[in-house]
Formats: structure tokens, sequence, C-alpha cells
């Protein structure tokens, strides 16, 4: 059984704790109660993900707790706060269900056995994977080159794709991308269009690869998924 890290909020000491089942379902509570972007408040249903799993352990309120790996840590505070007036997750509930699986996962993941490059290299493997996968052989459709945006926000790269959407300009402006004067769009409007259709998607589809990697990964919080089953098929785009 792993033993997690975490800084008593009351004495201020780095102690331990048993990772067990008794935890897991007190995270996975917290978590239900529903998430909000940014760091959020000390009570359930107001806080963060990551806060969440503090507050669970015993911390003072801080979106990253001793128990995970810092630059995980950002990873998921990153996938917690995908928001705007355009797209992103439904509402606090829909942000909980996303992410509540990769809360379980992460856990236990600041050690030296856990690599976040490698995790980093493995998700990207997975999402590019997919998105190459959804390519019509005589050229990309619309919904494809949404894919190709959706993939390329997921994983800090927009700019690249930019180039990808003048190319295909023609297939906007066949589709009717216009602005009210009839002028057409450009790419760069048009790519958040295409996003605000499929993202709340992606976002689930993301978290849940990221939970397969640390699987593959072998963290200790995977042990715990069976307390948290998917609800929802999002193993494939």
């Amino acid at each position: 059984m792993a033993l997690l890290e975490y800084k008593d909020k009351t004495t201020g000491k780095v102690k331990k704790r048993k990772l067990d089942t008794k935890l897991v379902k007190s995270i996975i509570s917290l978590v239900n109660k529903g998430l909000v972007s940014g760091i959020g408040d000390p009570a359930p249903g107001q806080m963060c993900v990551e806060a969440a799993v503090a507050y669970a352990m015993g911390e003072n309120h801080n979106d990253h707790p001793r128990c995970v790996d810092d630059a995980l840590c950002d990873f998921k505070i990153e996938m917690n706060d995908y928001s705007s007036s355009l797209y992103g997750w439904d509402d606090e509930l829909d942000r909980a269900r996303g992410l509540r699986r990769l809360a379980v996962a992460q856990l236990g993941t600041n050690n030296r056995r856990f690599s976040y490059r490698l995790f980093e290299s493995k998700l990207s493997d997975r999402v590019r994977a997919a998105v190459r996968a959804k390519f019509d052989a005589d050229g990309p459709t619309l919904e494809d080159i949404s894919w190709r945006v959706v993939e390329a926000k997921c994983l800090d790269d927009l700019t690249a794709v930019i180039g990808e959407l003048e190319t295909y300009k023609n297939r906007f402006e066949e589709a009717g991308f216009e602005d009210d004067a009839g002028q057409s769009i450009d790419p760069r409007d048009i790519a958040d269009e295409l996003f605000a259709s499929d993202l709340n998607k992606a976002l689930h589809w993301v978290c849940e690869q990221a939970v397969q990697v640390l699987v593959e990964m072998k963290t200790p919080g995977s042990q715990y998924l069976h307390l948290v089953p998917l609800k929802h098929k999002v193993s494939e785009l």
C-alpha cells in the first residue's frame, strides 16, 4: 500500500498517510460536488480539482498537493480551467465528471519513478494518432479539421495549425463561414467556431487518455479507478 505525503495544515509538518479506499472515496465525494475554474475557496463544490485533492489530504488551501507531481498538477490545472464564453466545460458538475478519474489516477506521482516527460510524450502520441486517424484519405473534412484544431489547443500548439486552416480556406467558405457583411472570416477566427462545437467532447476524451497513460505507468492511484468507473464511453474520438 502506497504512502502519500501531505503537509498538515495544523502543524505545518510533512506527514504521510495510506492511499486506501477510504481516502479515494473522500476525494471522489469532494470532486463530485463540482469543480470551479481557478483555485476557488476551501469548501466542497467551490474548489478546483487539485485544491479538492489537497483539501481531502488535510492540507492548507492550495492547488499543488504534495502527493502529485508538480508538472502533472500544472497539466491538471490547465485542463480544469478550460473555460470561456465560447467553449469549455459545460458547468462545474461537467468539469467534475471529466476530471474525477484523473484526480484519482494522479495520486502518488510525486516520486522518482514518475516521469512527467514520459507522461507528456505518451499523451501526445495518443492524441496525435487519434486525430490523424480521423483524416480521410482524400483530404480532411470540416469535422476532421475541427478535430485538428482540438488537437492543437489541447497540446498548446494552435499556431501550428493556422497554416492548415488557411490551406482549406475554400472549404470554410463553401460551408458558409462568412461575417455579416458577406466577407470570409479569417481562419484564426474560424478556429474557435470549429473548436466550440466539439471541445466539450474533446476535454472529456483527453482527460481519459491521460488516465490511460497513468494506468500504463502504473501509478499508485490508478489501482483505485474501479471506484470511479466511466459513466459514458469516451475512449474514441
